[in-house]
């Protein structure tokens, strides 16, 4: 880890080190939250997970409070420029950072502290990238109090840290650069998330709205069109080797793909590491299916484990096709259907007989393979586009390493 000294030694010329609290205004944690005070037509009450870890404010399962509290809380308001700083959580996520750039009607948690910084010494992007930069490189794990199970940044811990500053031209020159690049970055999420449209409006368009099933067709239970019998094996069985394991957290549940899968050694496999994988299969969640964690087996994954938190749907294909079924599964009817069913509440969770009983109308195989054909084209164009997302991500990261050793402005 790079200690304040070493970065002393190596600034770029005209560089100096500060404490946090010189160039500040005001270091102000927020206020804590009440569950009872849950109000969906409220004002936003911001959490640490609210600061996405690429430095972002996300507003995904956000909180809020009822409009007549916010008169005694006006004094957590937030204003363009102001840099939230995540002060508590786990060690590793403890100073993840975001900047507002713009007015929002908004307050935030105890878990968090707003920075208002000095503009005459520092450009408040700027400070916030400085800061996230920090928190990337593990710089605040040595400066945090540490308790059972989380740790913490105070106000007074805050304000000694010492951060390298650039003068205020050169800050200005590299929030204009990274902006750009930054830039690149959100037009393609842009065209990415149009992507995502793509493939349920071509099933509305091809089949109708499953629910109505305006083509007449029969229906089906998806147990009728799959092989139920896909297999178990345990890992632990053979000593030796290793294998891929899936489980919920291998999937991205927005885009409907797998994302990663754990490489474990056979002797170490999970209890749960038991169902066999063959390549087109559909992995469906049973655990809490309102998120519709579901995805395809790539053909890299072939003969792998999946955790028994999943239904595995093997499609019979004399009668129908992987991606027709997929597509179903990502329906909001079959998301509204599952979580209905679900039990228990520190674990909701579904039988897979609920998917298999689950009905469908089927259209002709033929139709169910023209869509599938246009599906893997419209698939093709997303691999292509996350390649192009990957290296807009690495220019990205290269710009921020280069700003702070001084390369990306002499």
């Amino acid at each position: 880890m790079t200690t304040t000294k070493t970065m002393q030694k190596t600034l770029p010329k005209g560089w100096k080190m500060v404490r946090l609290g010189e160039v500040c205004e005001e270091l102000k944690p927020g206020f804590a939250y009440g569950k009872s005070d849950n109000d969906l037509q409220g004002i936003p009450h911001l959490r640490p997970m609210n600061i996405s870890i690429d430095g972002r404010l996300t507003w995904e399962g956000t909180k809020y409070i009822p409009k007549e509290n916010f008169n005694n809380k006006v004094e957590f308001s937030l204003k363009t420029g102001d840099i939230l700083l995540n002060n508590t959580n786990s060690k590793e996520l403890v100073g993840k950072t975001c900047y507002i750039q713009e007015d929002i009607f908004a307050v935030y948690s105890n878990h968090i502290t707003r920075i208002r910084v000095d503009r005459t010494k520092v450009d408040a992007h700027f400070g916030a990238i400085l800061l996230h930069n920090y928190w990337q490189k593990g710089f605040f794990i040595d400066k945090c109090h540490k308790w059972v199970n989380q740790a913490g940044l105070n106000k007074e811990i805050l304000s000694e840290i010492q951060l390298p500053l650039p003068p205020l031209p050169t800050q200005h020159k590299i929030v204009e650069i990274l902006e750009e690049a930054d830039n690149l970055r959100k037009f393609r999420q842009q065209a990415d998330e149009k992507m995502k449209d793509l493939i349920p409006s071509l099933f509305v368009q091809m089949f109708g709205d499953p629910t109505k099933n305006p083509k007449g067709w029969a229906f089906k239970k998806i147990g009728d069109v799959c092989n139920k019998k896909t297999g178990t094996r345990n890992p632990s069985d053979i000593a030796d080797g290793y294998f891929e394991y899936v489980d919920i957290s291998s999937i991205d549940n927005i885009c409907g793909t797998i994302t990663t899968a754990i490489t474990i050694p056979n002797v170490e496999a999970p209890s749960r590491a038991r169902k066999v994988i063959k390549t087109n299969d559909v992995l469906v969640s049973t655990v809490r299916p309102n998120l519709n964690a579901v995805a395809i087996v790539p053909d890299k994954l072939n003969n792998q484990i999946c955790s028994t938190g999943f239904c595995v749907l093997r499609i019979d294909t004399q009668v129908s096709n992987y991606h027709y079924i997929y597509a179903i599964t990502r329906t909001k009817n079959f998301i509204e259907s599952m979580t209905k069913k679900t039990q228990g509440a520190s674990y909701p969770a579904i039988l897979d007989r609920e998917i298999f009983n689950f009905q469908i109308p089927l259209p002709p195989l033929p139709l169910q393979q023209e869509f599938a054909k246009l599906v893997e084209d419209i698939e093709a164009e997303k691999a292509r586009q996350a390649e192009s997302k990957k290296k807009l991500d690495e220019l990205f990261q290269s710009l921020m390493q280069r700003a702070f050793t001084g390369e990306l402005v002499a």
